[in-house]
């Protein structure tokens, strides 16, 4: 009964707000539906997918979304996850989801839309983190995912930068896109030109966008950015390609998490260098000469008081009250400057 009332909000009700609870149920649950309905049900999201976007005829393309970006990711998820229980069994064209996907990464450059990003790294890595994906289209995922990243804050950029390091490692082709040895040279104004022919930005299949003659200019970006783990994570991670074994089965949706610096700040916090006793010793030593320095300038104002009063009141030094006092003021700077000659000796021979 559950998944008859999936199949009639699919067919029926395709505007209605139940779906996004609907395909993330069909999801969840794909391995239970019997097999001849995993058909119907990949036809039925196919529809809703293709219905879901409509091209504007623009200089630059646009996409009006009938649904939701979250709806649109919901399905994909929903048809990628039934094929994934039924790997094997059922053979079908994903090029329409594919394509589908391709043209609605635009959306994450909506900072409205960031809420979704987690969803399509994860619809993204089911997509993609497969042997059957065509050269020609993990490269051109991953140009247009660079691109975009630019967009996001700095903790997607980071997660989005985490998910192309996945893509590498799964399809070593798209490494030709910060290749140094290889990357090409700016060319005519439709794209970028580089071995053969020229990098279509804005068509809309992934296949035939010659993304191979690109390359990831704009990952540039991250490695002088103010955040602390963004650059180091563009520098040594992704162009050095020294990334911690600790980082290399980590998802880019948990990388998301995280490094979440949206409330405010850095995650996780900033942690303070951490100083050998020698360091510390050595600060120690600088804050008793500094501590010293302002009690002796303090000692000589007093003093300088005292004789200004003894001046004016026209007593002598020599009167036993301010004899002794004199002698006492003399006494603690001959005493402060020896503490200070001590410390600096001392920094001296351990510095050596």
């Amino acid at each position: 009964h559950v998944f008859t009332t999936y199949f009639r909000v699919l067919k029926r009700f395709s505007t209605s707000s139940a779906l996004p609870t609907v395909l993330q149920g069909i999801a969840k649950f794909s391995n239970l539906i019997n097999i001849e309905l995993v058909l119907d049900l990949l036809q039925c999201l196919k529809q809703l997918i293709k219905a879901s976007v409509e091209d504007e005829v623009q200089q630059h393309k646009q996409f009006k979304a009938k649904l939701s970006f979250q709806s649109v990711l919901h399905c994909l998820i929903a048809a990628f996850g039934t094929l994934s229980r039924h790997h094997g069994l059922i053979s079908v064209d994903l090029m329409e989801y594919y394509t589908t996907m391709y043209q609605s990464i635009w959306f994450l450059c909506d900072p409205s839309e960031h809420r979704n990003l987690s969803l399509a790294l994860s619809c993204m890595r089911q997509m993609l983190i497969r042997a059957d994906v065509p050269k020609e289209r993990a490269i051109a995922f991953s140009k247009r995912l660079l691109i975009v990243s630019a967009y996001l804050p700095p903790h997607g950029a980071l997660a989005v930068l985490h998910l192309v390091n996945e893509i590498k490692q799964k399809h070593p082709c798209v490494k030709c896109l910060v290749d140094e040895e290889e990357l090409p040279d700016a060319g005519m104004e439709g794209g970028i030109s580089g071995g053969q022919g020229v990098y279509e930005m804005f068509l809309e299949d992934p296949d035939h966008a010659n993304a191979s003659s690109s390359a990831g200019w704009s990952s540039l970006l991250h490695t002088r950015s103010y955040h602390p783990y963004l650059s180091q994570y563009s520098q040594q991670c992704f162009f050095e390609q020294k990334i911690p074994a600790v980082l290399v089965r980590v998802p880019a949706m948990q990388m998301l998490e995280q490094y979440d610096c949206s409330g405010g700040g850095f995650n996780p916090p900033l942690s303070l260098e951490e100083l050998t006793k020698k360091e510390e010793r050595r600060r120690e030593i600088l804050r008793k000469v500094k501590f010293q320095n302002l009690r002796c300038d303090a000692e000589q104002a007093v003093s300088g008081c005292f004789a200004q009063c003894g001046k004016i009141a026209g007593c002598q030094r020599s009167s036993s009250v301010f004899a002794k006092l004199y002698r006492e003021e003399n006494r603690f700077a001959m005493r402060s400057t020896l503490v200070k000659m001590q410390a600096i000796i001392r920094l001296y021979k351990e510095n050596r």
